[in-house]
């Protein structure tokens, strides 16, 4: 009953309201396009893979899924070196984004899930086993997979109590879902405890979150990276509002009005979370009576005459630009909720965020330890940037609870690799 429910009627309405938003939002309709000629591509790429080598499938929905997964494909490189590695993405900008990523055999779009699309799609790549990372489960597939005796595990994986998920009428339906699964690793106890509910014969374990381990690797490769010219930072202080929305920048501005008149070696970097020319247009009106610059004009060092403020107009720089500063502000915490606080953690940062951050358990956990403080003000944020610009005993402090906290949750990786090599053998 489930199963015709799920394809005759969860199907399509999903395939309904896909198309309907494909005709205005541009993300969705390169997803639709993106996966025209689909299996004739995968097809193509399987058949240049040496046919004597098993495959391993891991799939992500979205670039923040895929960064979990880099950690676990770098391990099963070392661990399953014959393995030939099959990644699949839902979302079209980490499919595109993903495309030159060096330790994957073959990328490609996972096909939309219809029965005849998972008959397809398993057969094609045949994979000797099946990763899932978080929460991406699309029931063809999984069922398609275990009918075909492939193992598949669900890394990463997390259940709020009050995600629908749980909805009492829905229960059955994400049973006949799971069970597919050989074993769930999941990122915490409540996690663990969330997926009994659903009486699973798979096994269940806690395995901590492999954001972690990616982190370091972000960390150690952006420490390689020289991307501020020496006459920059060489003898300054320089803080960071990272992610910013104008929700944050109204909270946190004023404070450093104040300080980089205070202070003489004061540098603010402002990092919008996203750098249209509309934003860095706004950021420079509001900022035309102090002397600032555009991050992109740094390549010509002759520019730069110790302007107090840098805004940053460039993506794909912002982990490098934490190895400089003393400490960081991460945004989105005065919008919808706040962004990665693992990035600059891992950097041995103090750190700063609003009231809206309980989307985040590490944001919770940092706060808890003391390694970040909650702002709700300015002037709160003006005292707490006072006390560490004027106490470095507290600003080592807090960086050293920060970086701690990064290091006493990483390993989640290791043990999935192990789970994973201990059911191969069985099976």
């Amino acid at each position: 009953m489930w199963k015709f429910f799920y394809n005759y009627i969860g199907l399509s309405i999903f395939w309904i309201v896909v198309q309907l938003f494909g005709l205005f939002k541009e993300k969705i309709k390169n997803g639709i396009d993106g996966r025209n000629n689909l299996f004739q591509r995968l097809e193509e790429s399987v058949q240049k893979l040496d046919p004597s080598f098993p495959r391993l499938w891991i799939h992500a929905s979205s670039m923040g899924e895929f960064e979990q997964a880099k950690p676990i494909i770098f391990s099963i490189k070392k661990y399953f070196p014959n393995y030939k590695i099959i990644v699949t993405l839902f979302s079209p900008s980490a499919y595109e984004h993903s495309l030159h990523y060096p330790h994957a055999d073959i990328i490609e779009y996972l096909p939309f899930d219809t029965e005849v699309n998972a008959k397809k799609f398993i057969s094609i790549v045949n994979p000797k086993f099946g990763i899932i990372i978080r929460y991406d489960v699309w029931p063809n597939i999984v069922w398609e997979a275990k009918k075909n005796n492939v193992p598949l595990f669900l890394v990463n994986a997390t259940l709020n109590s009050k995600s629908g998920r749980l909805w009492k009428f829905f229960l059955p339906l994400h049973k006949l879902i799971y069970d597919s699964f050989d074993s769930i690793m999941t990122v915490s106890g409540e996690d663990k405890k969330n997926f009994e509910k659903y009486n699973l014969n798979c096994k269940i374990e806690v395995v901590g979150d492999t954001r972690y381990e990616q982190v370091f690797y972000r960390a150690e490769d952006a420490k390689q990276k020289q991307i501020l010219p020496e006459k920059v930072f060489n003898g300054k202080k320089i803080f960071i509002l990272a992610q910013t929305w104008k929700e944050d920048e109204k909270i946190t501005l004023p404070p450093f009005f104040r300080l980089l008149e205070e202070v003489d070696d004061l540098i603010l970097l402002i990092v919008p979370h996203e750098p249209t020319l509309i934003k860095i247009e706004e950021l420079k009106d509001k900022l035309s009576w102090l002397t600032h610059l555009k991050y992109t004009t740094l390549s010509e060092i002759l520019t730069y005459q110790n302007e107090k403020i840098i805004i940053v107009d460039s993506v794909g720089v912002l982990t490098t630009l934490y190895k400089y500063v003393f400490a960081a502000y991460v945004g989105g915490s005065f919008k919808q909720g706040v962004h990665n606080v693992l990035e600059p953690a891992v950097f041995g940062l103090p750190l700063f965020y609003g009231p809206r951050h309980t989307n985040s358990q590490e944001a919770i956990a940092l706060s808890k330890i003391g390694a970040s403080k909650i702002i709700n003000s300015s002037d709160e944020l003006y005292y707490q940037l006072t006390l560490i610009l004027s106490n470095q005993a507290e600003l080592k402090n807090r960086g050293n609870l920060s970086l701690n906290f990064v290091k006493d949750n990483a390993g989640a990786t290791e043990q999935i690799i192990k789970n994973i090599q201990s059911q191969i053998i069985k099976s």
